[in-house]
């Protein structure tokens, strides 16, 4: 949902000048982000994941970032999204509820770095300690 959150956010930017004509067109640029974010998050393939890292790289080499910290964010996501595949080392933690709030099952793969990611997305944790940490509250398959 971060990955999301950050496409939402280039939506209330805009590039640096209205009148600029060498500008891109932040709000295309935008609207192609979330359609890449829609369909990766439909079809998780490598193609998928390219084209959203491509989007989002676009937006973001077009100045459609609010600010420096936006963009530090955006690309801190881009450089996450892990569009080799995994390992093959997959898992599922099952879903289950923690103060009152259901939390929804997920898959988690080993990437070729050791991290564990979480719909292609690289959480930074090792894959073994991440899962042990789901596992204090539910069962990892």
């Amino acid at each position: 949902m971060l990955l999301m959150a950050l496409v939402m956010a280039l939506g209330f930017t805009s590039c640096s000048s209205d009148d600029d004509s060498s500008s891109i067109d932040c709000q295309g640029a935008i609207a192609a982000a979330e359609d890449a974010f829609d369909a990766y998050f439909a079809d998780q393939s490598v193609e998928n994941c390219n084209a959203l890292k491509a989007a989002l790289q676009a937006a973001l080499d077009g100045g459609c970032a609010e600010d420096e910290e936006e963009a530090a964010e955006v690309q801190a996501t881009i450089d996450g999204l892990n569009c080799e595949g995994s390992s093959g080392d997959c898992v599922t933690c099952a879903a289950y509820v923690i103060a009152g709030q259901s939390i929804p099952a997920i898959e988690v793969c080993e990437g070729a770095n050791g991290n564990a990611f979480v719909q292609g997305v690289d959480t930074t944790q090792p894959f073994a300690a991440f899962i042990a940490s789901q596992e204090t509250f539910t069962t990892c398959e």
